[in-house]
């Protein structure tokens, strides 16, 4: 059993991202703490969305990957709309048998409430960013926003 234990932001972001875009496929990567990539349980504290218009074109894909890889991302500290995969042997497998957590109590609640303050109109993804560079996918504000609800 894979145990998966979701920050109030990542869960959060995850969720504004699809509710922006319902009518197409979204697609971002999650990135967890690198002490939780050796032990039972990984912990995801942010995520980074990437695209809703061409979640397919591996260009655009390796660039919004190599400028994620390369920047410093800050990270502070029932049924879930998630599917995790994993990258083996070139494709991607998606994980069974998840037992997915929250790290705060207050995450669904947070969520309600920026989705009842339309805060998914000021999540950016990659694509908004690449037909505007000044467009931040590092999503600073909204980080900002999240943290003082939980």
């Amino acid at each position: 059993m894979t145990n998966i234990k979701l920050s109030c932001k990542a869960y959060c972001k995850m969720i504004l991202h699809a509710v922006k875009y319902p009518h197409a496929a979204v697609n971002g990567v999650l990135l967890a703490k690198k002490s939780s990539l050796h032990s039972d349980q990984i912990e995801f504290v942010d995520v980074v969305p990437l695209f809703h218009i061409s979640i397919n074109l591996t260009p655009l894909a390796e660039i919004a990957l190599m400028m994620v890889n390369s920047t410093d991302i800050a990270i502070h500290k029932g049924s879930i709309p998630l599917k995790i995969a994993q990258h083996s042997d070139g494709n991607f497998v998606p994980c069974d048998n998840l037992n997915i957590s929250f790290d705060s109590d207050n995450t669904i609640n947070t969520c309600i409430t920026l989705l009842e303050k339309l805060a998914f109109n000021n999540l950016i993804d990659f694509d908004n960013h690449f037909d505007n560079i000044k467009l931040d996918w590092k999503n600073i504000r909204l980080n900002e926003e999240i943290e003082k609800l939980k």
